[in-house]
């Protein structure tokens, strides 16, 4: 490496390429530095203010020679949530990757174990972002964006991507490689407005339901809802509205129904076991409604169904259906709060209960309805 780098291009140097370049200019025990130490020494021994030491003592710097090898040595620092689904393998002491310092992947093979992917945007709580690809049913492969990245392509929290990335044989996490549509647009048009002044909505989606408001409609079981939200997603189309189905406890056949339907802009489902999953799954349709909503789309969210609502979130929260937690009481406001409208977007709600279950949760309905007329 070019030890006469300026001082642009060392910032914009990754941990591993930093480590490489202080130990060949004769800094100090580089593995045990931090990045800002590491720029530090550099440019004190470019400037002549540090003298240089070599010896040699300490780690070799590690030698990547492929893309799969830099996927086995890459971990979100510190993220506890990351780390839990990103696991290090046990009594592996060679050095990570910190995911977040944006290592440069350049000089690896483009072409090795490239996967093509399709998720929406998610941001841990210590600010990690990543997608879980949903291209296949029943398969979790969480793909790491970087924080280079985020700003490259102008990335905000529910973005639904569509790219490449490079996947790790035998691990279920992939790193972002390029991306080619945001909310199904070139990447180049990822333009938004966070600062959508809200206004009361005026115009009608149909003769029950105004732009940017809640309701409830009872269809006749699973087959019903299906045929319910093909009939409306088309209707809505016709007036320039994205149709988004929120899916929970539905089974790989409805799955498969709902992707035939022309119409519909996203499907975020669950079709797994974990209560956890549900969570994400709940709040990536909030968000990505709410990234439709920022880049001026009019979106109508579909819920399907509103008792599957509440037992996946009673199984999160450890709750019954006779008495329901808090907290999932708080989530399904959340959920229907989203319905919001401006001056050039809005988002529309429309929960789905089943006919035969009205009698049967009347409390429910009662929630639902005082939630919204709230």
């Amino acid at each position: 490496m070019d030890k006469n780098l300026l001082s642009e291009q060392i910032e914009k140097l990754g941990i591993y390429e930093l480590r490489s370049l202080a130990r060949s200019m004769g800094v100090q025990s580089p593995t045990s530095k931090k990045r800002e130490e590491l720029i530090s020494a550099i440019k004190d021994i470019q400037s002549g203010t540090l003298k240089p030491q070599f010896n040699n003592f300490g780690r070799p710097v590690k030698k990547l020679s492929n893309q799969n090898e830099l996927l086995s040595h890459l971990i979100i620092n510190g993220d506890k949530e990351l780390e839990d689904k990103i696991k290090k393998e046990e009594n592996d002491e060679s050095e990570y990757i910190v995911f977040q310092q944006n290592f440069d992947s350049d000089d690896n093979p483009l072409n090795y174990n490239l996967i093509t992917f399709k998720g929406i945007v998610r941001k841990t709580e210590k600010g990690s972002y990543y997608a879980l690809n949903n291209l296949k049913i029943g398969t979790k492969t969480y793909v790491l964006i970087d924080d280079a990245q985020v700003k490259k392509f102008n990335l905000i929290v529910g973005d639904l991507l569509e790219g490449s990335a490079y996947m790790h044989s035998s691990k279920a996490y992939a790193k972002l490689n390029n991306i080619q549509y945001i909310n199904g647009e070139v990447k180049e048009n990822n333009i938004y407005d966070l600062d959508c002044e809200l206004i009361i909505p005026e115009k009608y989606l149909d003769e029950t339901l105004k732009q940017g408001r809640c309701k409830i409609d009872f269809v006749d079981g699973v087959d019903g809802s299906i045929n319910y939200i093909e009939k409306k997603s088309k209707e809505y189309e016709q007036k320039g509205f994205k149709s988004i189905v929120l899916g929970l406890e539905i089974s790989i056949e409805t799955k498969l129904k709902l992707d035939r339907i022309e119409n519909i802009t996203e499907i975020v489902s669950l079709i797994e076991d974990e209560a956890s999953f549900s969570y994400d799954k709940i709040l990536d349709a909030i968000n990505h409604a709410n990234s439709m909503f920022y880049h001026n789309k009019n979106v109508v969210l579909f819920v399907l169904d509103a008792m599957s609502l509440y037992r996946v979130l009673d199984a999160v929260y450890k709750s019954n259906s006779i008495f329901h937690d808090e907290q999932v009481k708080y989530l399904i406001r959340k959920l229907l709060g989203s319905a919001k409208s401006s001056k050039t977007s809005s988002i529309s709600n429309i929960v789905l209960f089943y006919d035969y279950q009205k009698n049967q949760y009347v409390n429910e309905y009662n929630d639902l309805l005082t939630i919204i007329k709230s």
